[in-house]
């Protein structure tokens, strides 16, 4: 196991990173198939929804889910990108409180389903289950954490700078003297994973045009020269 370097828009947090190294994810993960019920959602399907009291949550098996939280003035915030790996909802199940995020699939998507009822019990027997949740929880709390502190310290292009880096290494390929994004993704979205309006993502977007830093091929962002694009963020 290797320790996780949190970023400050990780939104893609890395499963093989788990926190805890007596417990082995993918051996806890077997066995909660043995008591759980595997489903498939089609991409954009909503797996739960807010104001939702949890009666049980998800493991991540195949595919991306991710948390939309909508203000009351309307806003749409995005948060986390759960992926193949990562469990969703344990608080709220363990603890029977109301979801206040929706949850929904990125892409097509195959997720674990565990009642709280057969989770509790499993738990009950097998410390090794009691502390892969308290993993997973804990992995959260320090992402919440370390967001809570970029909001507070950096300004967006620093954290525009940021997401850019971390989807560049996430989703990046080479092209030549250039890495690309394998996946398009809008200014609306970027805007919703920054928690900010979309002028200022254009207003961003156009400084780093300008200093050639980001470009965009076929609808792609790529990327002439990540180590730039760092420096400037370490500067901005």
């Amino acid at each position: 196991m290797k320790n996780k370097t949190f970023t400050h828009n990780d939104n893609d947090w890395d499963p093989e990173a788990y926190p805890i190294k007596e417990v082995d994810p993918k051996r806890c993960i077997e066995k909660l198939k043995l008591i759980g019920e595997i489903r498939s959602f089609p991409k954009g399907a909503v797996i739960s929804e807010s104001g939702t009291v949890g009666e049980g949550c998800f493991i991540v098996l195949e595919g991306i889910v991710k948390a939309q939280v909508i203000t009351e003035d309307g806003t749409e915030n995005q948060y986390i990108n759960h992926k193949a790996g990562y469990a969703l909802l344990e608080a709220q199940c363990f603890c029977e409180w109301t979801e206040v995020a929706n949850f929904y699939t990125a892409e097509s998507t195959k997720v674990l389903y565990l009642k709280r009822a057969n989770l509790m019990a499993a738990i009950g027997k097998d410390p090794e289950l009691a502390l892969f949740f308290i993993g997973t929880l804990s992995v959260k709390f320090r992402w919440y954490i370390e967001h809570c502190r970029s909001l507070s310290m950096f300004g967006a292009m620093h954290r525009f700078c940021d997401l850019l880096i971390e989807m560049a290494n996430s989703y990046g390929e080479s092209k030549g003297d250039k890495i690309r994004l394998k996946k398009k993704i809008s200014q609306e979205e970027l805007a919703k994973q920054l928690h900010v309006n979309r002028l200022t993502i254009i207003r961003c977007m156009k400084e780093l045009r300008d200093k050639g830093l980001v470009g965009t091929e076929d609808g792609y962002l790529s990327f002439p020269d990540l180590g730039a694009l760092k420096k400037f963020r370490n500067e901005a």
